[in-house]
């Protein structure tokens, strides 16, 4: 069985443009936001914290920790000297 979600106070060029992209890629309005809600929710750290479940993901504030976890590096040049000196070389 699924579920019906209502949207409501859409503003009219939003409106205006979900369906000329819905149109574009020959689905339904429906069809369309179903779609990108789904690969919204797939994107790392939009999993709400939540006591004794498992996110399949992890949240933004876990990526953010093991960063600051990691490590201060240091190079012998600049990055900025690095890529310019690429750049200059093509």
């Amino acid at each position: 069985m699924t579920a019906v979600i209502q949207i409501k106070d859409v503003p009219e060029e939003l409106h205006r443009r979900i369906r000329a992209r819905a149109e574009d890629e020959s689905v339904s309005v429906s069809q369309l936001i179903l779609r990108e809600v789904r690969k919204s929710l797939e994107r790392p750290g939009l999993e709400p914290e939540r006591p004794g479940l498992e996110p399949e993901r992890p949240t933004l504030k876990e990526v953010l920790d093991r960063i600051a976890a990691q490590p201060e590096m240091r190079f012998a040049r600049p990055a900025a000297d690095l890529i310019r000196e690429d750049r200059e070389s093509r």
